[in-house]
């Protein structure tokens, strides 16, 4: 049953949707770039968002000077924004393949693992541009479905279903109603891409960034038991802030699912402290409920 969608969600709408609309007559690119550099100052100027960094840098970057801490913040801000409005338009940008280069090797991998009728759930986190990997595959034969958490608010959520369907289907919601639906996706060999650096309530405490963070070993447990491949794949941008490079990396093997959960927190570690301003910052990755921070 859809949910009701009241004033309040209205009003989030309506936030939401006024800067990239208000952006839409620009060309695309420029859209990006206007709306990220809008964004990311709003995040600067908004304490709570930018504690949520800054307490997040102090963590991870101790010893940090000022004068990079603040670089590194503008960066981080920016990105954001900028991943925003290509998300929002999601068509539009998965449609720029052209900027978009696969990896051979990786590509291989992948297709190797697809012809042995093995179902693959390909990992990340919201790095890079993560919408980037399944548009791009696709080209190449390979179309994944997209395990997600259902928004609060029912308009974005109609929205954002939307942009998902653009790398591919199906789109599952986590849940049990949506466990069916993932269940028979990995029965019939098919790709399934979820995000894994989300905060969660409760579970194992394993590390991310050298640092505690609850880690849920649901996706290894189900790679386990329908015999499904589990390779990290990752979309990052080069220096010019334009061209993306899709990277698929080997299998993690099956073994005890939390080996596995943090040989995935190892994989995306790496890649965040290569390019920090990369990765959405603003999630509670690091926060515990017995967690003063």
């Amino acid at each position: 049953m859809a949910a009701k969608i009241t004033l309040k969600h209205r009003l989030e709408a309506l936030m939401i949707w006024a800067l990239p609309l208000a952006l839409r007559p620009l060309p695309f690119r420029m859209r990006v770039k206007v709306g990220g550099a809008l964004i990311g100052g709003l995040i600067r100027l908004v304490p709570p968002l930018r504690r949520r960094i800054t307490d997040n840098l102090a963590l991870i970057y101790p010893d940090l000077p000022a004068s990079a801490h603040r670089d590194l913040l503008g960066r981080i801000s920016k990105n954001i924004g900028r991943r925003f409005i290509e998300t929002f338009f999601a068509t539009e940008f998965s449609a720029r393949l052209d900027e978009m280069h696969v990896n051979p090797d990786g590509l291989v991998k992948l297709k190797e693992v697809q012809a042995s009728g093995r179902a693959v759930f390909m990992v990340s986190g919201h790095f890079g541009q993560w919408v980037a990997g399944r548009a791009a595959l696709r080209q190449y034969g390979i179309e994944s479905g997209a395990l997600y958490r259902v928004n609060a608010n029912p308009i974005f959520e109609k929205h954002y279903v939307k942009t998902l369907v653009d790398g591919g289907e199906p789109i599952v919601p986590t849940g049990v109603a949506g466990m069916r639906t993932l269940i028979r996706h990995l029965r019939v060999g098919g790709v399934m891409s979820v995000l894994l650096d989300q905060r969660l309530i409760e579970g194992p405490v394993l590390t991310f960034m050298g640092q505690p963070a609850i880690t849920s070993p649901a996706i290894a447990e189900l790679a386990i038991r329908h015999n499904a491949a589990m390779m990290p794949v990752y979309a990052t941008f080069r220096e010019d802030g334009r061209h993306i490079d899709i990277e698929v990396e080997d299998e993690i093997p099956h073994s005890d699912p939390l080996r596995m959960m943090q040989a995935i927190n190892d994989s995306l570690s790496a890649r965040v402290r290569k390019n920090p301003e990369q990765w959405y910052w603003l999630h509670r990755r690091w926060k515990i409920e017995k967690d003063c921070r």
